[in-house]
């Protein structure tokens, strides 16, 4: 006779004043392999702010997880340890389900248990602070093992390491939760166990519980005896059932497979008819090669009369080679259809998998892991949109991928710029003064201003022949910006009078400058053919020759512009580099999903805690914090020709120059 597993619960939710909310489930399954399946929840309260007061969102969080373990096992058609790590997977995934709803009152709250027994083996995972225990003879074993607590848990990693082993006659195996150890150790259970039947011991220790045990504490156990004995029957042994909202419902024969399965069992069924089909051609070949070409000997004489003509049999032949190879080639075909079929399913699940995770990922800021995953679903669903299989759920999840790179992005659509006005020329550097914006064309060293209470541009009627080739700009103080040539000389530009001076002395001739900027007293310029950062001091009639700042001089050879904070950040067309005391620190942004492609502008300043970068490549502004991690997006397909731009943080308001225009939107 097989042994039976004999069960008793333990259940005492104390739902009105209890600080935890638990709940428990068990049932036996699968007549064709029986399986006994258990489930107990403990989501932890605080004394002020009691997990019963969301019983309601927790009763259902508890039945979905004991749908999906239930699910899981009527799925497999042979139960193994292989259908008891599927079973954890999927209820990995339904948290993560749950946490990416906004489900969430459960994370970092949660101890459950989930176990298996089917036949002589028992299979067992924990997290957080429930425990399973074997009794076999005196001697308590724990046969569950918490995992790790190190860092921030993962809600698609709450279940991870479980444990297996045989169960022998007469095993008592206790599931419970960490309260029920607070009043009844593990010497005093062992003496009821063996002092007293399952039954006796059970309502003994719920005796004991509803009177020493304080009205917050809730209690939640199994107790389990291996036996080929039922000396009662099972509802004797329940002293407090689970609530009927627990009872999982799907039956066997009423959990259908999917249409993948179906199509690959199809298909193994189709390869099976061909080969059938070779055998009887083949069959019916030797027949006929027996019938007419064997030896003479071995046939009678009137059967001599009957045989057909040469020309006849080879055309036969001919016949049945022709259908062997086209059978053959046919089967070939559909086994390649088949494993593609099979390929295509696994970038699916792969494809939905990984999205789900980054979407998990993301609920907890983990914004490393969000990434990785939605790279490794993209990978996934490439592949799947190349084939011709499951197109529609291709569909589906490129539309859930599309909406996590936006999480993912932290991006905001710019629906509405607000245009200012018009320049007269195409500038490319934007550069802010007391009442307005000046506009740099870098090219034509055309200068314009902008007058923000009037709303007009002025050009500056500076002629491009009485300077030299301006390659940048910035603002000094007030009403006052500043230019540098290329070859390194600074002027400076009274926007409200309209007139320049030279405050350096002659270019060298020997630099090709690219960015400036002015902090302190002092102006900072990128000069690409030294790969040098030059300092400007002041002087007494304006700022003096130029000296090297950089220890070490870079390879500036594709840098865009930089910014200024006390530290020194330049743009490259490859990201970002940071500089202090005229040396490289470390620095590196955090893996985008769309990197950055030829960014034109870079803006901070040492109020500012985040760094602005124009990437008109991928129509956007990125916002970084500035330990390089993604603070947030501005996207729009206006910013395709996006050349420079203003933030104004207080104001949370950036000016951008698009195309010729001069406009502005809020974040």
């Amino acid at each position: 006779m097989a042994n039976k597993l004999i069960i008793s619960q333990i259940f005492l939710p104390n739902a009105k004043q209890a600080q935890n909310f638990v709940s428990i489930y068990e049932e036996s399954i699968r007549p064709d392999s029986p399986a006994s399946l258990f489930l107990l929840i403990e989501i932890r309260g605080e004394r002020h702010r009691p997990a019963t007061e969301k019983r309601e969102e927790y009763e259902k969080i508890a039945s979905r997880l004991a749908r999906t373990l239930k699910q899981t096992f009527l799925a497999d058609s042979k139960i193994s340890e292989l259908t008891f790590e599927q079973a954890l997977s999927n209820l990995n995934s339904e948290l993560s389900h749950l946490a990416k709803t906004g489900v969430i009152g459960w994370y970092k709250r949660l101890n459950a248990l989930v176990a298996a027994q089917v036949k002589s083996s028992l299979f067992v995972t924990v997290t957080g602070n429930c425990t399973a225990y074997l009794l076999r003879g005196r001697e308590f074993t724990l046969i569950s093992e918490p995992p790790a607590t190190s860092g921030v848990p993962h809600p698609m990693k709450t279940f991870t390491n479980f444990a297996t082993g045989t169960l022998a006659e007469n095993d008592h195996i206790i599931f419970s939760t960490a309260s029920l150890y607070n009043y009844l150790s593990l010497e005093r259970l062992r003496t009821m166990l063996k002092e007293q039947t399952l039954e006796q011991a059970s309502k003994s220790i719920i005796s004991m519980l509803r009177t020493d045990a304080q009205p917050t504490d809730a209690f939640a156990s199994f107790i389990c005896r291996l036996s080929q004995h039922l000396t009662m029957p099972d509802t004797e042994l329940h002293p407090l059932f689970t609530p009927s909202s627990h009872t999982i419902i799907d039956d066997a024969e009423n959990f259908k497979k999917t249409s993948t399965s179906r199509s690959l069992a199809a298909g193994q069924a189709f390869a099976a008819t061909i080969w059938r089909g070779i055998v009887s051609t083949l069959s019916a070949l030797f027949a006929i090669l027996s019938q007419y070409i064997l030896p003479s000997r071995v046939r009678n004489e009137k059967h001599m009369s009957r045989r057909i003509s040469r020309k006849t049999l080879l055309s036969a032949i001919a016949v049945v080679v022709v259908i062997f190879i086209a059978s053959l080639a046919y089967s070939n075909l559909r086994n390649a259809r088949i494993q593609t079929q099979t390929d295509m399913k696994r970038a699916l699940e792969s494809a939905s998998q990984n999205i789900t995770d980054a979407e998990a990922s993301l609920i907890y800021d983990d914004q490393k892991h969000a990434t990785e995953s939605y790279l490794k679903a993209k990978e996934a669903l490439d592949k799947l949109q190349k084939g011709s299989y499951f197109q529609s759920e291709a569909h589906d999840l490129a539309l859930r991928l599309d909406a996590l790179s936006n999480k993912l992005n932290k991006t905001t659509t710019v629906d509405s710029i607000e245009i200012l006005g018009t320049f007269l020329g195409t500038p490319d550097r934007l550069i802010k003064t007391a009442s307005g914006f000046v506009g740099l064309n870098s090219y034509t060293d055309a200068i314009e201003i902008f007058d923000a209470s009037s709303r007009t541009f002025q050009d500056s009627a500076l002629s491009p022949t009485s300077h030299e080739d301006f390659s940048s700009g910035a603002q000094i103080a007030g009403a006052t910006v500043g230019f540098i040539s290329r070859g390194g000389r600074l002027y400076a530009l009274d926007t409200s009078s309209g007139t320049m001076r030279a405050t350096t002395p002659t270019s060298t001739g020997e630099l090709s400058v690219q960015a400036l900027l002015f902090f302190g007293n002092r102006a900072y310029a990128i000069d690409q053919s030294s790969g040098q950062i030059l300092r400007y001091d002041l002087a007494q009639s304006g700022y003096g020759a130029p000296a090297n700042w950089l220890k070490t001089a870079q390879d500036f050879k594709n840098v865009t512009a930089m910014a200024i904070d006390g530290n020194i950040w330049v743009l490259t067309q490859d990201g970002v580099k940071k500089y202090t005391r005229g040396e490289e620190q470390s620095f590196a942004i955090a893996q985008l999903p769309s990197p950055l492609r030829d960014p034109t502008a870079i803006w901070t300043d040492q109020a500012s805690p985040k760094i602005y970068i124009a990437d008109p490549s991928n129509s956007r502004i990125v916002v970084l914090n500035k330990e390089g991690g993604l603070a947030a997006q501005y996207s729009s397909s206006k910013f395709s020709d996006l050349k420079d731009f203003w933030i104004d943080e207080a104001a949370k308001t950036v000016y951008v120059i698009i195309g010729n225009q001069l406009g502005r939107f809020t974040f």
